[in-house]
């Protein structure tokens, strides 16, 4: 991914160490992750060395821990892996399927899902699992989710810990927000509550480009990235970030 041009290219972020492997580059591409929006970056894709995925998690884990008021915040990325295609991503949806299917770890998708059936009878991803564990152990206080397809309540994440800020499919008094379309009200005063309130971000799979539902992750809130530009450390890809200083 590109960085500014002004700014020293980081691949782990201010937590990274001097010791960690850079990643290795999946896909390159010149394509712009979100054409329009200000902090876009190229749609090229990295995963991290096993060795070093291993630290970032402990890293993860420790600041987890430590923190009195962790939430979450997830974009369409978590669930490409459901059979839900991104905005973002440059790699055809047919390869991305194929990858899910082959990974020993991953749920595999029914052919229905994974060949144009209806995204209602998906089913979460790992990730979905993770973060609603996460919740379970008493550590995740809100879940911000930028998609509508309720995987996150399906993984046994309760409605009450959601923010499906963009509306949700399941949720008839929640209508799914139009991109030119007005964030509901009591919605996006409890996102900025949580902007307010929160000590710890974990963004996944969101590409963070200026849209109103990113202000927990674009704020003063020390963040931890799984995608995109990262202030403590990224799973995948960062640069250095001004709003760094804050953790």
């Amino acid at each position: 991914m590109a960085s500014n041009d002004d700014d020293t290219p980081s691949w782990h972020g201010l937590l990274g160490h001097p010791s960690w492997s850079d990643p290795i580059c999946t896909l390159t591409s010149t394509k712009l992750n979100r054409v329009g929006y200000d902090g876009a970056q190229t749609a090229s894709e990295y995963n991290d060395q096993p060795d070093t995925l291993e630290e970032k998690v402990k890293t993860l884990a420790d600041l987890i821990r430590v923190s009195s008021n962790f939430i979450a915040y997830t974009g369409a990325g978590i669930s490409t892996s459901s059979g839900i295609g991104d905005y973002a991503s440059a790699k055809p949806k047919d390869d991305i399927l194929k990858e899910i299917n082959t990974h020993k770890s991953a749920p595999k998708l029914t052919e229905k899902a994974s060949s144009g059936g209806s995204p209602l009878r998906l089913s979460p991803s790992l990730g979905h699992f993770a973060i609603t564990e996460l919740y379970k152990a008493g550590y995740l206080k809100q879940w911000i989710q930028q998609n509508h397809d309720g995987l996150p309540q399906k993984a046994g994440a309760p409605q009450h810990v959601m923010n499906e800020i963009h509306g949700g499919w399941f949720d008839p008094s929640n209508p799914v927000v139009k991109m030119a379309g007005n964030l509901r009200p009591d919605l996006f005063s409890r996102l900025l509550k949580a902007e307010s309130d929160a000590d710890l971000c974990l963004s996944v799979g969101t590409s963070m480009v200026g849209m109103n539902a990113g202000e927990p992750d674009a704020s003063q809130v020390p963040s931890v990235r799984c995608e995109s530009s990262a202030p403590l450390f990224s799973l995948l890809y960062c640069h250095s970030h001004s709003l760094a200083k804050a953790g």
